[in-house]
């Protein structure tokens, strides 16, 4: 049987709604995530409790950061960079036409400094796309519907992959030298008490176990390589979206959360949707990687 945590109060209440992609910043030790429909970027640190707030101006679906400072965003239909002087530029690459109905979504940083982000829009016309240090764009996958969270295991002989529109987290064999994804196959799909849900955002730890939040299932799942469910960690609010260690010892957790299309009802009954939550965890995850474009 899992081991069940239960949390009951958020760390940060901002009542966000759409709240993802959070990433710990080591050298600033301070957290970063965005709401996506206001089209904010917050940042956070814990040992001040400070929380700043930036308007980005338009619709943002994840970012990471630069080694040469600031951040990648992926926009609503593309990429550009942001730092704190300077705001957000205009896309260096545009991957959808603006008005289109696939925007981006969520995406993380390989280990050798790639940015792989993916898109959500109508059943099967999404995609992956990989972005080298140089900004040449390669698509990796295509056919998707909601492209989600993805991640690497220690030795990065695995990648971890969802599409929510498929409700299914998959993994594949990585070749990091060429950047690709091979043999795909089923790792994880909500069981039947959480079958209405959808694996979201995700991240692993050191250990090599794979952490993910169950959209409409009001849960984060921690998985062995072998898929096996360790620990369930229970939130008050049905939509966590994405999560991320950091502190001094990568051993907090931060869960992001939303209240978007909650009915009237649902937002009464969960007057924590979209904040943010914490743990403390066992395991550490890595640090995370920066983009060397």
């Amino acid at each position: 049987m899992p081991h069940i945590t239960q949390l009951d109060q958020s760390r940060i209440h901002l009542n966000a709604i759409l709240g993802e992609g959070p990433l710990w910043h080591p050298r600033e030790a301070c957290l970063y995530w965005l709401d996506i429909e206001a089209g904010s970027l917050f940042r956070y640190y814990p040992q001040s409790d400070q929380v700043n707030t930036f308007s980005l101006g338009k619709r943002a679906g994840c970012f990471a950061f630069r080694q040469k400072g600031g951040l990648i965003i992926a926009t609503e239909n593309g990429l550009a960079y942001w730092d704190e002087n300077m705001g957000l530029s205009a896309n260096f690459v545009d991957l959808y036409p603006l008005g289109s109905a696939n925007m981006m979504n969520d995406g993380r940083v390989d280990s050798a400094g790639r940015f792989w982000v993916g898109s959500k829009g109508p059943t099967g016309t999404s995609s992956l796309f990989r972005i080298d240090p140089d900004g040449k764009v390669t698509t990796i996958l295509e056919g998707l519907t909601i492209s989600n969270g993805i991640d690497w295991s220690p030795h990065n002989r695995f990648c971890y992959y969802v599409d929510s529109g498929a409700a299914t987290l998959h993994r594949y064999r990585f070749n990091p030298d060429e950047g690709l994804l091979y043999a795909p196959e089923v790792f994880y799909q909500p069981h039947d008490a959480i079958r209405s849900s959808t694996p979201d955002g995700l991240c692993v730890d050191q250990a090599g176990n794979i952490w993910v939040a169950i959209w409409d299932g009001g849960c984060v799942l921690q998985l062995s390589p072998k898929g096996e469910v360790l620990q369930e960690v229970r939130l008050p609010v049905s939509r966590p979206t994405s999560l991320t260690f950091g502190g001094e010892d990568l051993r907090d957790l931060y869960i992001t959360s939303a209240s978007t299309e909650l009915s009237p009802n649902a937002l009464a009954s969960q007057p924590l949707a979209g904040d943010l939550f914490h743990i403390r965890t066992q395991i550490p995850e890595r640090p995370p990687n920066f983009y060397r474009g």
